[in-house]
């Protein structure tokens, strides 16, 4: 069974970005039990990146991954 991932509450996107320390963008999408996955690079190691707010790919929406749909 393929994994499913939560969804944008305005928009329905499944990607979504926060900064590193660098600035850069870093996308990535929050599996059905709340774990954020890189979609560039699937091993990244994303425990240091705070994710208290998330920003939507494809959309303006932005605010916390408690917020998002199933």
């Amino acid at each position: 069974m393929p994994e499913s991932y939560l969804k944008c509450p305005q928009c329905g996107a499944t990607t979504f970005w926060v900064e590193d320390d660098f600035g850069n963008k870093v996308n990535f999408r929050v599996t059905s039990d709340g774990v954020p996955v890189a979609t560039k690079e699937p091993n990244r190691d994303l425990s240091g990146l705070d994710f208290s707010l998330i920003h939507c790919l494809s959309c303006s929406w932005s605010g916390s991954p408690n917020e998002l749909k199933k």
